[in-house]
């Protein structure tokens, strides 16, 4: 019989049914702590890497099996999304691919649509504040392209926080299979390719998702994810320029100046 440290419960087994104190009976060495780090912060107790490939090789069953109630062998789809996203964005800033890519795109934008240098300076720290929130944004994405899945898929019957679920393995997946071609950027060497073999790769992936979790065929799966993609980036926009627009008279509202670091036109 054990007697639970933290609430004086008596047990028997590893854990104390009455508060989930967890029974440990050695002392903290250096290599329990990395280990439970890693558990913490990747739940690997709780598949991350299994759910890794699992969605890689067969994503339809596993995310229909974790909605179908049995989550305890997959990292939950949030955590998922969210701890890949962080890896894929800190090295894209970090190598400094997203600023190449961004620059390359802007240029080419800017010449074809000939930007004021004012629409310039905006496109500039429109790239830089995705540039700081990266994670956040294709996070922030997710839930905006849920719903759109809800209403284009309506007839399956999934509702929309099981639709969110799915986008977030989804979503989680490409990321994953992105990876790759972030290591092999240095080797192609353009901008432009790289940002076409990442929109390509991403378009497969969650294609591949939709069909077999939804069971439609590839061309439903495909039109039907370009134009949630359309949607949500329209969407997007709108939302972050009411947010800009709203933070601004707030900002000036209180006297505070400008957010985001905008800065006001030099006087003419």
């Amino acid at each position: 019989m054990i007697v639970c440290k933290n609430c004086g419960n008596n047990y028997e087994g590893n854990f104390c049914p009455s508060c989930g104190q967890r029974y440990i009976d050695k002392r903290f060495t250096l290599k329990d702590s990395i280990a439970w780090l890693f558990a913490s912060v990747f739940n690997l107790e709780r598949g991350f890497l299994p759910t890794t490939i699992q969605l890689i090789t067969k994503p339809g069953v596993t995310i229909r099996n974790y909605l179908s109630g049995i989550t305890i062998p997959y990292a939950h789809p949030f955590r998922f999304v969210f701890i890949w996203s962080t890896v894929s964005a800190i090295l894209t800033v970090y190598l400094g691919i997203f600023d190449e890519s961004t620059a390359a795109i802007t240029q080419t934008t800017s010449e074809d649509l000939n930007y004021s240098a004012q629409q310039q300076e905006f496109m500039a720290r429109y790239n830089e504040f995705i540039k700081n929130y990266l994670a956040f944004v294709t996070m922030g994405m997710i839930p905006i392209t849920s719903f759109f899945t809800y209403l284009l898929f309506k007839k399956k019957g999934f509702n929309y926080a099981e639709n969110l679920v799915m986008q977030a393995y989804a979503t989680g997946s490409s990321v994953v299979i992105g990876l790759p071609v972030i290591i092999l950027y240095y080797f192609l060497d353009d901008p432009n390719l790289f940002t076409l073999i990442i929109m390509l790769l991403s378009l497969v992936v969650v294609t591949r998702v939709y069909k077999l979790f939804f069971k439609v065929n590839v061309f439903q799966a495909f039109i039907k994810y370009i134009l949630s993609i359309i949607l949500t980036y329209l969407t997007f926009i709108i939302l972050l320029t009411m947010i800009i627009v709203g933070a601004v008279f707030i900002y000036k509202a209180l006297g505070l100046g400008l957010p985001f670091g905008i800065e006001a036109p030099a006087p003419q």
